[in-house]
Protein backbone atom coordinates (compact mmCIF):
# COMPACT_ATOMS: atom_id res chain seq x y z
CA UNK A 1 0.00 0.00 0.00
CA UNK A 2 1.09 3.29 -1.13
CA UNK A 3 1.45 5.83 1.85
CA UNK A 4 1.66 9.40 1.54
CA UNK A 5 3.07 11.44 4.30
CA UNK A 6 5.92 13.88 4.77
CA UNK A 7 7.80 17.35 3.63
CA UNK A 8 5.47 19.91 2.22
CA UNK A 9 8.45 21.30 0.47
CA UNK A 10 7.44 25.14 1.33
CA UNK A 11 7.36 27.29 4.26
CA UNK A 12 7.54 25.71 7.71
CA UNK A 13 6.12 26.75 11.19
CA UNK A 14 7.06 25.72 14.53
CA UNK A 15 3.85 23.84 15.30
CA UNK A 16 3.83 20.37 16.06
CA UNK A 17 2.93 18.15 12.66
CA UNK A 18 -0.64 18.00 12.12
CA UNK A 19 0.08 13.94 12.31
CA UNK A 20 0.31 14.54 16.08
CA UNK A 21 -2.31 17.23 16.59
CA UNK A 22 -5.75 16.00 17.25
CA UNK A 23 -7.87 14.51 14.52
CA UNK A 24 -11.09 14.70 15.07
CA UNK A 25 -14.20 13.17 12.66
CA UNK A 26 -11.24 11.94 10.60
CA UNK A 27 -12.78 9.59 8.87
CA UNK A 28 -16.55 11.11 8.84
CA UNK A 29 -18.64 11.18 5.95
CA UNK A 30 -19.85 14.65 4.24
CA UNK A 31 -21.59 15.79 1.36
CA UNK A 32 -19.60 18.73 0.25
CA UNK A 33 -19.58 19.39 -3.30
CA UNK A 34 -18.05 22.49 -5.37
CA UNK A 35 -21.87 22.64 -7.19
CA UNK A 36 -23.51 22.97 -4.54
CA UNK A 37 -21.00 26.35 -2.33
CA UNK A 38 -19.93 29.76 -2.77
CA UNK A 39 -15.97 30.11 -2.87
CA UNK A 40 -16.36 31.38 0.77
CA UNK A 41 -17.99 28.70 2.06
CA UNK A 42 -15.47 26.28 -0.05
CA UNK A 43 -12.94 27.33 1.34
CA UNK A 44 -13.98 26.96 4.72
CA UNK A 45 -14.81 23.86 4.07
CA UNK A 46 -11.15 23.28 2.80
CA UNK A 47 -9.86 24.32 6.39
CA UNK A 48 -12.00 21.93 8.38
CA UNK A 49 -11.07 19.19 6.19
CA UNK A 50 -7.37 20.00 6.71
CA UNK A 51 -7.64 20.13 10.13
CA UNK A 52 -10.40 16.73 11.19
CA UNK A 53 -9.86 14.65 7.91
CA UNK A 54 -6.50 13.89 5.89
CA UNK A 55 -8.33 12.36 3.04
CA UNK A 56 -12.05 13.70 3.54
CA UNK A 57 -15.31 11.56 1.96
CA UNK A 58 -17.89 13.17 0.32
CA UNK A 59 -21.14 10.97 -0.75
CA UNK A 60 -21.67 13.67 -3.80
CA UNK A 61 -21.69 12.00 -7.08
CA UNK A 62 -21.56 8.20 -5.82
CA UNK A 63 -18.99 8.97 -3.33
CA UNK A 64 -15.28 10.57 -3.32
CA UNK A 65 -12.45 11.39 -1.42
CA UNK A 66 -11.06 14.57 -0.84
CA UNK A 67 -7.27 15.57 -0.35
CA UNK A 68 -6.23 18.98 1.07
CA UNK A 69 -3.22 19.07 2.70
CA UNK A 70 -0.41 20.20 0.66
CA UNK A 71 1.91 17.53 0.90
CA UNK A 72 -1.27 15.05 0.25
CA UNK A 73 -1.92 16.64 -2.81
CA UNK A 74 1.59 17.48 -3.91
CA UNK A 75 2.83 13.97 -3.67
CA UNK A 76 -1.01 12.15 -5.18
CA UNK A 77 0.00 14.95 -8.30
CA UNK A 78 3.53 13.38 -8.41
CA UNK A 79 2.22 9.36 -8.19
CA UNK A 80 0.65 9.34 -11.67
CA UNK A 81 0.89 5.57 -11.24
CA UNK A 82 -0.89 5.43 -8.18
CA UNK A 83 -3.50 8.43 -8.97
CA UNK A 84 -4.28 7.90 -12.76
CA UNK A 85 -6.07 10.46 -15.01
CA UNK A 86 -7.01 8.18 -17.96
CA UNK A 87 -10.90 7.73 -16.32
CA UNK A 88 -10.67 11.41 -17.26
CA UNK A 89 -10.45 14.42 -14.32
CA UNK A 90 -14.38 15.48 -13.66
CA UNK A 91 -16.51 15.03 -11.42
CA UNK A 92 -19.31 13.95 -12.26
CA UNK A 93 -17.54 11.59 -14.29
CA UNK A 94 -17.62 12.48 -18.26
CA UNK A 95 -17.16 10.01 -21.11
CA UNK A 96 -13.84 9.79 -22.31
CA UNK A 97 -14.30 10.05 -25.78
CA UNK A 98 -10.78 10.07 -26.52
CA UNK A 99 -8.03 10.51 -24.47
CA UNK A 100 -6.24 14.24 -24.73
CA UNK A 101 -3.18 15.59 -22.74
CA UNK A 102 -5.00 16.06 -18.86
CA UNK A 103 -7.12 12.71 -19.48
CA UNK A 104 -3.59 10.52 -20.02
CA UNK A 105 -0.86 8.81 -18.38
CA UNK A 106 2.52 7.76 -19.66
CA UNK A 107 3.57 6.95 -22.24
CA UNK A 108 0.68 8.42 -24.17
CA UNK A 109 0.46 11.62 -21.87
CA UNK A 110 4.09 12.52 -23.13
CA UNK A 111 3.49 11.75 -26.74
CA UNK A 112 0.36 14.80 -26.03
CA UNK A 113 2.56 16.78 -24.07
CA UNK A 114 5.57 16.65 -27.09
CA UNK A 115 2.71 17.66 -29.84
CA UNK A 116 1.99 20.31 -27.37
CA UNK A 117 5.13 21.65 -26.85
CA UNK A 118 5.95 22.40 -30.56
CA UNK A 119 3.55 25.65 -30.23
CA UNK A 120 3.61 26.47 -26.10
CA UNK A 121 7.48 26.93 -26.20
CA UNK A 122 9.24 29.69 -24.94
CA UNK A 123 10.00 30.90 -28.96
CA UNK A 124 6.25 31.29 -29.82
CA UNK A 125 5.76 33.12 -26.22
CA UNK A 126 8.44 35.80 -26.73
CA UNK A 127 7.49 35.80 -30.10
CA UNK A 128 3.79 36.28 -29.18
CA UNK A 129 4.71 38.95 -26.34
CA UNK A 130 4.57 42.24 -29.04
CA UNK A 131 1.06 41.07 -30.01
CA UNK A 132 -0.22 41.09 -26.64
CA UNK A 133 1.15 44.18 -26.26
CA UNK A 134 -0.86 45.91 -29.12
CA UNK A 135 -3.79 43.97 -28.20
CA UNK A 136 -3.73 45.16 -24.54
CA UNK A 137 -3.50 48.74 -25.89
CA UNK A 138 -6.54 48.38 -28.55
CA UNK A 139 -8.51 47.08 -25.99
CA UNK A 140 -7.80 49.84 -23.89
CA UNK A 141 -8.37 52.22 -27.07
CA UNK A 142 -11.99 50.59 -26.64
CA UNK A 143 -13.00 52.36 -23.53
CA UNK A 144 -10.25 55.10 -22.90
CA UNK A 145 -12.93 57.83 -23.48
CA UNK A 146 -15.37 56.66 -21.36
CA UNK A 147 -13.58 57.17 -17.86
CA UNK A 148 -15.08 54.42 -16.82
CA UNK A 149 -14.93 49.98 -18.07
CA UNK A 150 -15.38 46.93 -16.33
CA UNK A 151 -11.86 45.08 -16.28
CA UNK A 152 -13.92 42.06 -16.55
CA UNK A 153 -15.72 42.08 -18.86
CA UNK A 154 -13.92 44.48 -21.40
CA UNK A 155 -10.48 43.62 -21.00
CA UNK A 156 -9.59 40.47 -18.88
CA UNK A 157 -12.26 38.66 -20.91
CA UNK A 158 -11.46 39.46 -24.32
CA UNK A 159 -7.20 39.52 -24.07
CA UNK A 160 -7.05 35.61 -23.54
CA UNK A 161 -9.41 34.11 -26.20
CA UNK A 162 -7.71 36.59 -28.59
CA UNK A 163 -4.18 35.20 -27.48
CA UNK A 164 -5.40 31.72 -27.98
CA UNK A 165 -6.54 32.12 -31.60
CA UNK A 166 -3.68 33.95 -32.58
CA UNK A 167 -2.00 30.84 -31.21
CA UNK A 168 -3.54 28.17 -33.14
CA UNK A 169 -4.56 29.90 -36.08
CA UNK A 170 -8.14 31.00 -36.17
CA UNK A 171 -9.00 34.21 -37.36
CA UNK A 172 -9.64 36.61 -35.39
CA UNK A 173 -13.15 37.18 -36.53
CA UNK A 174 -13.91 33.89 -34.73
CA UNK A 175 -12.50 34.96 -31.67
CA UNK A 176 -15.89 35.72 -29.70
CA UNK A 177 -17.71 32.52 -31.38
CA UNK A 178 -14.93 30.15 -29.85
CA UNK A 179 -15.44 31.43 -26.68
CA UNK A 180 -18.80 30.99 -26.34
CA UNK A 181 -19.00 27.22 -27.98
CA UNK A 182 -16.00 26.99 -25.14
CA UNK A 183 -18.01 28.20 -22.11
CA UNK A 184 -21.23 26.07 -23.17
CA UNK A 185 -18.77 22.94 -23.63
CA UNK A 186 -17.74 23.95 -20.04
CA UNK A 187 -20.67 25.11 -18.25
CA UNK A 188 -22.14 21.42 -19.69
CA UNK A 189 -19.88 20.00 -17.35
CA UNK A 190 -22.05 19.14 -14.46
CA UNK A 191 -24.99 18.53 -16.31
CA UNK A 192 -25.02 14.94 -18.32
CA UNK A 193 -27.75 15.61 -20.31
CA UNK A 194 -26.19 18.97 -21.98
CA UNK A 195 -22.81 17.32 -22.04
CA UNK A 196 -23.35 15.23 -25.39
CA UNK A 197 -24.78 18.28 -27.26
CA UNK A 198 -22.16 21.16 -26.25
CA UNK A 199 -19.87 18.44 -27.29
CA UNK A 200 -20.95 17.89 -30.51
CA UNK A 201 -21.13 21.70 -31.01
CA UNK A 202 -17.48 22.51 -30.28
CA UNK A 203 -16.77 19.74 -32.42
CA UNK A 204 -18.84 21.11 -35.52
CA UNK A 205 -17.30 24.50 -34.74
CA UNK A 206 -13.34 22.44 -34.69
CA UNK A 207 -14.06 19.92 -37.96
CA UNK A 208 -14.26 22.65 -40.40
CA UNK A 209 -11.35 25.01 -39.44
CA UNK A 210 -9.16 21.24 -39.75
CA UNK A 211 -11.18 20.24 -43.41
CA UNK A 212 -10.40 24.15 -44.72
CA UNK A 213 -6.53 23.79 -43.27
CA UNK A 214 -6.28 20.63 -45.68
CA UNK A 215 -7.71 22.20 -48.53
CA UNK A 216 -5.77 25.37 -48.09
CA UNK A 217 -2.93 24.73 -45.52
CA UNK A 218 -1.50 28.06 -43.91
CA UNK A 219 1.63 28.61 -41.70
CA UNK A 220 -0.35 27.45 -38.66
CA UNK A 221 -0.69 25.45 -35.68
CA UNK A 222 -4.06 23.75 -36.95
CA UNK A 223 -2.35 23.50 -40.17
CA UNK A 224 0.41 21.25 -39.07
CA UNK A 225 -1.97 19.46 -37.11
CA UNK A 226 -4.67 18.98 -39.78
CA UNK A 227 -1.78 17.87 -42.68
CA UNK A 228 1.68 16.36 -40.83
CA UNK A 229 1.91 12.94 -39.21
CA UNK A 230 3.04 12.67 -35.86
CA UNK A 231 5.59 9.79 -34.71
CA UNK A 232 4.43 8.72 -38.28
CA UNK A 233 1.35 8.33 -38.17
CA UNK A 234 -1.76 11.17 -39.05
CA UNK A 235 -3.34 13.22 -36.49
CA UNK A 236 -7.13 11.52 -36.11
CA UNK A 237 -9.76 14.51 -36.09
CA UNK A 238 -10.99 13.25 -33.06
CA UNK A 239 -7.81 13.88 -31.20
CA UNK A 240 -7.46 17.36 -32.79
CA UNK A 241 -10.36 18.08 -31.06
CA UNK A 242 -9.64 17.18 -27.83
CA UNK A 243 -6.39 19.04 -28.50
CA UNK A 244 -8.54 22.51 -28.78
CA UNK A 245 -10.59 21.90 -25.53
CA UNK A 246 -7.03 21.99 -24.14
CA UNK A 247 -6.15 25.18 -26.10
CA UNK A 248 -9.46 26.86 -26.22
CA UNK A 249 -11.43 26.15 -23.28
CA UNK A 250 -9.06 26.01 -20.13
CA UNK A 251 -6.51 27.89 -21.83
CA UNK A 252 -8.44 31.60 -21.91
CA UNK A 253 -10.92 31.22 -18.77
CA UNK A 254 -8.54 30.60 -15.94
CA UNK A 255 -6.38 33.14 -17.51
CA UNK A 256 -9.22 35.31 -17.13
CA UNK A 257 -9.67 34.45 -13.77
CA UNK A 258 -6.37 35.31 -12.55
CA UNK A 259 -6.12 38.60 -14.57
CA UNK A 260 -9.33 39.30 -13.06
CA UNK A 261 -8.37 38.82 -9.23
CA UNK A 262 -5.03 39.97 -9.98
CA UNK A 263 -5.90 43.49 -10.77
CA UNK A 264 -8.86 43.30 -7.85
CA UNK A 265 -5.94 42.85 -5.04
CA UNK A 266 -3.92 45.46 -7.01
CA UNK A 267 -6.48 48.37 -7.09
CA UNK A 268 -7.85 47.23 -3.62
CA UNK A 269 -4.96 49.27 -1.87
CA UNK A 270 -3.32 51.81 -4.64
CA UNK A 271 0.04 52.02 -3.19
CA UNK A 272 0.01 48.27 -4.56
CA UNK A 273 -0.53 49.38 -8.23
CA UNK A 274 2.27 51.81 -7.88
CA UNK A 275 4.80 49.62 -6.10
CA UNK A 276 4.57 46.89 -9.03
CA UNK A 277 5.07 49.72 -11.81
CA UNK A 278 8.27 50.25 -10.21
CA UNK A 279 9.50 46.63 -9.40
CA UNK A 280 8.79 43.81 -11.90
CA UNK A 281 9.84 41.34 -9.32
CA UNK A 282 7.25 42.60 -7.10
CA UNK A 283 5.09 42.61 -10.21
CA UNK A 284 5.65 38.58 -10.76
CA UNK A 285 5.17 38.09 -6.71
CA UNK A 286 1.97 39.42 -7.08
CA UNK A 287 0.48 37.78 -10.12
CA UNK A 288 1.81 34.38 -8.00
CA UNK A 289 0.35 35.44 -4.62
CA UNK A 290 -3.11 35.75 -6.39
CA UNK A 291 -2.40 32.37 -8.05
CA UNK A 292 -2.03 30.60 -4.64
CA UNK A 293 -5.16 32.65 -2.66
CA UNK A 294 -7.27 32.53 -5.88
CA UNK A 295 -6.39 29.75 -7.82
CA UNK A 296 -8.74 29.68 -10.34
CA UNK A 297 -9.21 26.12 -10.92
CA UNK A 298 -9.56 24.23 -7.44
CA UNK A 299 -9.63 20.36 -8.32
CA UNK A 300 -9.19 17.76 -10.72
CA UNK A 301 -9.93 14.18 -10.47
CA UNK A 302 -7.89 11.37 -10.40
CA UNK A 303 -8.69 7.43 -9.71
CA UNK A 304 -6.48 5.00 -7.70
CA UNK A 305 -4.78 2.37 -9.33
CA UNK A 306 -4.00 0.29 -6.13
CA UNK A 307 -5.06 0.62 -2.37
CA UNK A 308 -3.59 4.23 -1.24
CA UNK A 309 -3.44 5.62 2.40
CA UNK A 310 -3.19 8.83 3.50
CA UNK A 311 -2.04 9.98 6.75
CA UNK A 312 -3.69 7.07 8.13
CA UNK A 313 -6.82 6.72 6.21
CA UNK A 314 -7.05 3.71 3.86
CA UNK A 315 -8.38 4.45 0.58
CA UNK A 316 -9.08 1.53 -1.77
CA UNK A 317 -7.97 1.13 -5.04
CA UNK A 318 -10.67 2.58 -8.00
CA UNK A 319 -11.63 4.98 -5.81
CA UNK A 320 -12.31 8.51 -6.95
CA UNK A 321 -9.96 11.18 -5.48
CA UNK A 322 -10.15 14.85 -5.88
CA UNK A 323 -6.81 17.07 -5.54
CA UNK A 324 -7.85 20.31 -4.57
CA UNK A 325 -5.20 22.63 -5.59
CA UNK A 326 -6.78 25.56 -4.08
CA UNK A 327 -7.14 24.40 -0.39
CA UNK A 328 -3.59 23.03 -0.66
CA UNK A 329 -2.26 26.43 -1.43
CA UNK A 330 -3.73 27.69 1.56
CA UNK A 331 -2.16 25.09 4.28
CA UNK A 332 -0.92 26.62 7.06
CA UNK A 333 1.50 24.03 7.75
CA UNK A 334 3.02 25.63 4.34
CA UNK A 335 2.18 29.46 3.95
CA UNK A 336 2.43 31.65 6.72
CA UNK A 337 -1.15 33.49 7.16
CA UNK A 338 -2.38 31.74 4.20
CA UNK A 339 -5.53 33.90 3.78
CA UNK A 340 -3.53 36.86 3.29
CA UNK A 341 -2.42 38.73 0.31
CA UNK A 342 1.62 39.07 0.87
CA UNK A 343 2.50 41.08 -2.05
CA UNK A 344 5.90 39.84 -1.56
CA UNK A 345 5.54 36.34 -0.18
CA UNK A 346 8.93 34.12 -0.70
CA UNK A 347 9.47 31.51 -0.98
CA UNK A 348 5.67 30.62 -2.97
CA UNK A 349 5.48 27.19 -3.71
CA UNK A 350 1.87 27.28 -4.80
CA UNK A 351 0.44 24.08 -6.80
CA UNK A 352 -2.26 26.50 -9.06
CA UNK A 353 -0.88 25.19 -11.93
CA UNK A 354 -0.88 21.46 -10.84
CA UNK A 355 2.31 19.61 -9.94
CA UNK A 356 4.01 16.74 -11.88
CA UNK A 357 3.46 15.52 -15.18
CA UNK A 358 0.08 17.37 -15.74
CA UNK A 359 1.67 20.70 -14.43
CA UNK A 360 -0.01 23.23 -16.92
CA UNK A 361 1.76 23.33 -20.14
CA UNK A 362 0.26 26.83 -20.76
CA UNK A 363 1.34 28.08 -17.33
CA UNK A 364 4.19 30.58 -19.39
CA UNK A 365 1.92 31.26 -22.01
CA UNK A 366 -0.76 32.88 -19.03
CA UNK A 367 1.88 34.13 -16.67
CA UNK A 368 3.55 36.20 -20.16
CA UNK A 369 -0.15 37.22 -20.38
CA UNK A 370 -0.60 39.28 -17.28
CA UNK A 371 2.64 40.25 -16.95
CA UNK A 372 2.49 41.97 -20.09
CA UNK A 373 -1.61 43.31 -19.29
CA UNK A 374 -2.02 44.57 -16.11
CA UNK A 375 0.89 46.90 -16.04
CA UNK A 376 -0.17 48.15 -19.38
CA UNK A 377 -2.96 48.73 -17.93
CA UNK A 378 -1.94 50.09 -14.99
CA UNK A 379 0.36 52.53 -17.10
CA UNK A 380 -1.79 54.00 -19.40
CA UNK A 381 -4.74 54.52 -16.40
CA UNK A 382 -2.59 56.04 -13.02
CA UNK A 383 -5.53 56.95 -11.55
CA UNK A 384 -7.53 53.85 -12.09
CA UNK A 385 -9.58 52.71 -9.38
CA UNK A 386 -12.80 50.39 -8.30
CA UNK A 387 -15.78 51.73 -8.73
CA UNK A 388 -17.27 49.26 -6.44
CA UNK A 389 -16.30 45.98 -4.36
CA UNK A 390 -16.80 43.36 -6.77
CA UNK A 391 -19.03 40.77 -7.20
CA UNK A 392 -18.31 37.68 -4.65
CA UNK A 393 -16.64 35.38 -6.93
CA UNK A 394 -18.33 32.56 -8.05
CA UNK A 395 -18.05 28.57 -9.12
CA UNK A 396 -18.70 28.42 -12.88
CA UNK A 397 -17.08 26.52 -15.98
CA UNK A 398 -15.77 22.59 -16.02
CA UNK A 399 -18.49 21.87 -13.88
CA UNK A 400 -17.98 24.32 -10.83
CA UNK A 401 -14.38 23.90 -10.90
CA UNK A 402 -13.34 27.52 -11.78
CA UNK A 403 -13.72 30.19 -9.38
CA UNK A 404 -14.12 33.68 -11.38
CA UNK A 405 -15.39 37.47 -10.87
CA UNK A 406 -18.15 38.30 -12.91
CA UNK A 407 -17.58 41.83 -12.76
CA UNK A 408 -14.85 44.38 -11.56
CA UNK A 409 -16.00 48.03 -12.48
CA UNK A 410 -13.18 50.61 -12.60
CA UNK A 411 -13.23 54.14 -13.12
CA UNK A 412 -10.41 56.81 -14.08
CA UNK A 413 -9.56 60.33 -15.88
CA UNK A 414 -10.32 60.74 -19.51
Amino acid sequence: MNRYEGDTGGEHDSRPPRSTRQMANAGATDSFSLYESAVDEAYRAYERFRRDCPAARSEAFGGHWILTRYANVRAAAKDWSAFSSADGVDLPRQEVRRPSIISSDPPLHEEFRDLFQEILNQKTILALEPYVFTLAHELMDGFAADGSCDLVTQYAEQLPPAVICRIVGLDADLAFEMRDVSIRLGDSFDHPDRFAAAFDEFRAFVLPQIEARRAAPRDDYLTRLATKPFRGAPIPDETIVQMMIGFLLAGHESTTAAMSCVLFHLLSLPERAEAVLQNDRLLSSAIEETLRLNTPFHQFRRKTTCPVEIDGTALPAGADVLLNYAAANRDEDVFTRPGEFLIDRRPNPHLAFGFGIHTCIGAPLARMELRIAIPELLRRFPDLALAREPELTTFEFLGGNLAFIHSLPAVFSQ
